[in-house]
């Protein structure tokens, strides 16, 4: 009987202690835990806080660049990726060999993600020239060359399948540079024996030359919204050139900047961003020759279709570079921000997708071209 007492008693003391736990928030036993898992990010980096969203690295792809020697020969002098055909498929330069042996060009579209490789154009005889897509993804402009004319530019429709216009009239000698709208081409040309503009309008094929008397353009850069187009020529003190700007109504060329840049953008009829000697600068003639230094030590730049991001490469004091995106304010720079550290030494150049979601970074090294498509959420 006190056994059993004794018994009740213990029962009476367990339940009482359980209340006691229970009521406190504690519990019996561990709790289980709940671990949150990440991908690893290619390198730490900070957020960006945009309108759209946050740039901030998701997914990272290898682009292979090896696929675009379709040829197996080793060829990869003048294969390139040209430029995004949308957000997931980038338009490719390869090299292929026909019955012959002969390496020939091929235009073809290759996925971001997963390098599927399709062909579209196969281009008979040569490796083309001086490739370049139109803004709105439709049309493919390239040169050929003969031995009579020289080299003269081919215009090619991808939503129709074939060649639209064939500018064997007159020799081109630099890169053509599309129009914001897709409609006009621009280049520096050679007709009837003169050096100048030749500005071609794609839907009805005719020519405008611009420039008159001696004036010689070495390149075109780019064209701007009203028509104007940015170029750079010889500037008068002997052995510089000069970044100039050529209304869209002809006349005289106004010049921006003088020494020679490896990349530049037109923001208005009369100002322009420039890459020249690592050092990037907004340039103006609205006031005066005015000239801003933004950002030094930078590779390469690239801008949102939109106009309203842009990413830089920039080198560190070891060597490094970073990848900084950053919102465009019209003549400066907001919010610069590292998205990506360590990318390598050396980015030759870089291109945002459509929906600037996706940023394609090319590098090289003294002993391969390699590049990445950076993947934001």
């Amino acid at each position: 009987m006190n056994e059993r007492k004794h018994v009740n008693i213990l029962r009476t003391l367990c339940l009482c202690s359980a209340l006691c736990l229970l009521l406190s928030g504690c519990s019996i036993g561990p709790r289980n835990k709940t671990m949150m898992l990440r991908e690893p990010s290619p390198e730490p980096a900070g957020q960006t806080v945009t309108g759209s969203g946050q740039f901030e690295i998701h997914k990272q792809y290898s682009f292979p660049l090896e696929k675009l020697d379709q040829s197996g020969t080793g060829t990869d002098s003048g294969v390139s990726v040209i430029g995004w055909l949308d957000n997931d498929n980038l338009l490719v330069l390869a090299s292929v060999s026909n019955a012959s042996g002969q390496t020939e060009g091929e235009l073809g579209s290759m996925s971001c993600q997963y390098g599927f490789y399709n062909a579209i154009l196969r281009i008979e005889g040569q490796l083309p020239d001086c490739v370049s897509l139109s803004p709105d993804g439709k049309l493919v402009s390239y040169q050929m060359y003969n031995d009579e004319i020289g080299k003269y530019t081919l215009i090619y429709s991808l939503e129709l399948s074939r060649q639209i216009l064939n500018c064997e009239s007159f020799r081109t000698y630099s890169a053509p540079v599309w129009s914001r709208d897709s409609q006009k081409l621009a280049a520096a040309a050679v007709m009837n024996g003169e050096y100048g503009v030749t500005v071609i309008d794609v839907r009805s094929g005719s020519t405008e030359r611009r420039m008159e008397g001696d004036e010689t353009p070495l390149a075109i850069c780019d064209q701007y919204g009203d028509g104007s187009v940015l170029l750079q020529r010889e500037a008068q003190e002997e052995g510089m050139v000069s970044l100039e700007m050529l209304p869209s109504q002809g006349g005289e060329t106004r010049s921006l900047f003088v020494g020679r840049v490896s990349e530049a953008s037109a923001l208005g009829p009369s100002s322009a961003l420039t890459l020249s000697r690592n050092t990037l600068r907004y340039v103006t003639v609205e006031e005066g020759e005015e000239s801003a230094s933004l950002e030094s030590a930078v590779q390469a730049y690239a801008f949102s279709q939109d106009g309203q991001y842009i990413a830089l490469a920039v080198q560190n004091m070891d060597g490094s570079v970073d990848v900084a995106v950053g919102r465009w304010s019209g003549n400066h720079i907001v919010g610069r921000h590292v998205v990506y550290k360590n990318i390598g030494n050396s980015v030759l150049r870089m291109l945002f997708s459509p929906d600037a979601r996706r940023l394609y970074v090319e590098n090289g090294s003294e002993t391969a071209t390699g590049a990445t498509v950076l993947e934001f959420s």
